[in-house]
């Protein structure tokens, strides 16, 4: 499927948003960006707990290197709401005054996406997957573990 950014004046997409207002902010998805300015283990997770404990749902995630800033990266998410939603604003609230950087990079009308079951049958070659419901005893410690995980 091939997708289009359309661009437009900014009076012309108020108008659009103000419409939009007018429908339900669950009909929206946001993409945004995120810059943590401290470094360091937990940070990133920090970050994502915030948007768990408001309850949002992330489709897709992606990091970026900072170019000439060794070892800082951009978080670029996609959300299944619309910034004017009271949580998803919240969001935007406590990233802000713990001292990140945030970023609405575009907010635009959900379309529906299919979301059929994962089967161990689908995922590729290799690797490890324990059935939740009835792990098996000791597969950390089989051979298969070991040349998977390099145990």
């Amino acid at each position: 499927r091939t997708e289009f950014l359309v661009i437009a004046p900014r009076d012309v997409v108020q108008d659009l948003n103000a419409r939009a207002h007018r429908n339900n902010a669950d009909d929206f998805e946001t993409i945004i960006t995120f810059i943590p300015l401290v470094t360091g283990p937990g940070v990133l997770a920090d970050l994502l707990d915030v948007l768990r404990d408001a309850g949002l749902n992330m489709t897709s995630f992606i990091s970026r290197p900072i170019k000439g800033n060794d070892g800082t990266y951009s978080f670029i998410a996609t959300l299944d709401a619309a910034p004017r939603e009271p949580k998803f604003h919240a969001v935007l609230e406590e990233i802000a005054e713990h001292g990140d950087w945030a970023k609405t990079l575009a907010v635009y009308p959900r379309r529906e996406r299919p979301s059929p079951p994962v089967d161990a049958w689908m995922l590729p070659e290799g690797g490890v997957h324990v059935d939740a419901e009835h792990p098996s005893e000791g597969w950390q410690h089989t051979e298969e573990a070991r040349r998977e995980l390099l145990w």
